[in-house]
């Protein structure tokens, strides 16, 4: 089966990606796929996090096992991890940790399962925008040179965001783009 993932920010008001990939990849493989969409150095840690609807984390999925978690919880790396085991319906989500540090994260959804195909390597199928800096400067961290203020907390992939990309066709509803709202309180 293949996966569509969206891919928003909320830091950066046109960024998209659209990334198809084979469910039997691993978690690895999407990392690689947006390292090399959003031009990151792969140096840099990062991490995804399975989460429920509201985009609460319920699982962590580590680049590395770094011999941190609890003796009695199970630790999952990108490697060893397959898309499939986390991720099967529609709607499904999780963020990406990009910036560690600084705690910044992309939004992804699973858009669109399809059944009976298959892919080869991961495929970037849209790519608007320009992705957020990968790190933080240290400065930026001790003392942020523009707070966020309270109006400027945007959920990425708004319905009129997405409008103004030009993606009004038939491929996303008007609940499939509320879907993708964040409230405040969720940022």
């Amino acid at each position: 089966m293949v996966y569509r993932f969206v891919i928003a920010s909320n830091e950066v008001k046109d960024f998209r990606r659209d990334i198809l990939i084979d469910g039997s990849d691993t978690f690895l493989a999407l990392h690689q796929a947006l390292q090399r969409t959003l031009g990151y150095a792969a140096s840099e840690p990062a991490l995804f996090r399975i989460t429920n609807r509201q985009w609460k984390p319920e699982q962590d999925i580590h680049l590395v096992d770094m011999g941190f978690g609890r003796s009695d919880e199970e630790v999952y790396v990108m490697e060893d991890t397959y898309l499939e085991d986390f991720l099967e319906d529609k709607g499904d989500r999780l963020l990406y940790t990009f910036d560690m540090l600084g705690n910044r994260s992309l939004y992804i959804e699973l858009r669109e399962v399809k059944l009976g195909e298959s892919l080869d390597e991961p495929e970037v199928v849209l790519e608007s925008g320009v992705a957020p800096v990968q790190t933080s400067s240290i400065d930026d961290l001790i003392e942020p040179t523009q707070p966020i203020k309270q109006s400027q907390k945007k959920a990425p992939a708004d319905i009129d965001l997405i409008k103004e990309m030009g993606y009004e066709s038939d491929d996303y509803s008007e609940d499939e783009l509320s879907d993708l709202d964040i409230s405040e309180e969720e940022l």
